[in-house]
């Protein structure tokens, strides 16, 4: 995949790339999760984040010409926010191959006075085997960013950043790339990059089918190679054309990480879990609760029919199967309850949205 053309950015010496509609989502849900995810284990623990792909480190707006630092920079700036105030220790660690984006985002992280980034011009995979390196996301918190241009990557290596079950990992798999050039590539890249040969099944299917199951594959095969409880997609489409461009897939062994992943999403996305591009703003049928009431029943409650479980229970079972967040399942409980088809016993909440420990009963006719 090409890497984008340089933009030299005013009054400085380093150059930027512009900022593409999805990197500002992509960004913006980074930022969301982030925000929660040192909230929550810093409180314990120090916390690291692993860029494994720093880029140049800035991204210009084509029509305003605002300049924008990268990942790295910007879960720094939240780590600084959220630890200042608690005298919690976070680190970034960022790695970058190009030695040009290397030198350029040195001179970002100079000129903007970033202390916590330690930058390194290596490939991600040999970073992650430096016995100092591997010590800490061993024994820490690490939330790791993998963000490729194509997939020169190995399954092995990401099986690697999940050994601590407090660890989590958000892939950007590059879905139009890999479909482009699914039949042109290294077969032993692909092996390594979906972790098994199974890939080949998808060159003779159209491009939907394709679409479907090689995202499948790949977290099927992710989910197996890490362990990881939970793994969901999220789909981008492009700005200006309903048509896949990535998925944004996370694995993590926790049920909280999905559910805050998923309202982080939700939360830049009009409350969806993906990114519609140019339909991004319009609002159908499938928004409507009393259609996501009845499409979440249909997709994963009928299987609980005539049983008894609390909220959390339910909420673990369906969370990685379906398109939807804890609130949505909340909505569908509500409209059920209100038809008689469920009765709900308030455990943990008062009021509002369900939560944890609240008890529903389900009738036999879902």
């Amino acid at each position: 995949m090409s890497k984008p053309p340089k933009i030299q950015i005013e009054g400085k010496e380093y150059f930027g790339w512009y900022y593409e509609d999805q990197t500002k989502i992509k960004h913006r849900v980074l930022g969301a999760y982030a925000r929660i995810w040192i909230s929550k284990l810093g409180k314990y623990s120090e916390t690291m984040f692993f860029d494994c792909h720093a880029g140049c480190g800035a991204y210009i707006d084509r029509e305003t010409n605002e300049v924008t630092y990268g990942s790295s920079f910007l879960v720094e700036d939240i780590a600084h926010q959220i630890n200042s105030k608690r005298m919690s220790k976070h680190f970034i660690c960022a790695c970058e191959t190009d030695r040009s984006h290397h030198d350029n985002f040195k001179k970002i992280n100079t000129d903007i006075g970033k202390k916590t980034i330690s930058l390194k011009n290596d490939d991600f995979q040999n970073v992650l085997d430096d016995p100092r390196v591997k010590k800490y996301y061993s024994g820490h918190p690490t939330l790791f960013f993998v963000d490729p241009f194509g997939f020169t990557m190995k399954m092995s290596s990401i099986a690697k950043m999940m050994i601590s079950r407090k660890n989590e990992v958000i892939i950007n798999f590059m879905f139009d790339f890999i479909n482009r050039f699914l039949t042109v590539t290294d077969p032993n890249t692909l092996d390594d990059f979906f972790g098994s040969h199974d890939w080949v099944n998808a060159t003779n299917m159209a491009l939907l089918e394709r679409e479907k199951y090689l995202v499948d594959l790949y977290k099927r095969n992710l989910q197996k190679a890490t362990n990881a409880k939970y793994v969901y997609a999220y789909r981008l489409c492009y700005s200006d054309k309903n048509q896949t461009y990535y998925y944004l897939i996370h694995a993590t062994h926790n049920i909280q990480g999905i559910t805050y992943m998923k309202d982080s999403f939700a939360s830049v996305n009009n409350g969806r879990v993906e990114y519609l591009g140019k339909h991004q703003n319009s609002i159908s049928l499938f928004d409507l609760d009393d259609f996501k009431s009845a499409d979440f029943t249909a997709r994963a409650l009928k299987p609980f029919a005539s049983q008894r479980h609390s909220f959390d229970y339910i909420w673990g079972k369906v969370a990685d199967s379906v398109p939807y967040t804890s609130k949505d399942l909340s909505i569908a409980l509500t409209a059920l309850e209100a038809e008689g088809k469920v009765r709900i016993v308030r455990m943990s909440s008062k009021r509002g949205q369900y939560r944890e420990h609240d008890l529903i009963f389900f009738g036999d006719n879902l």
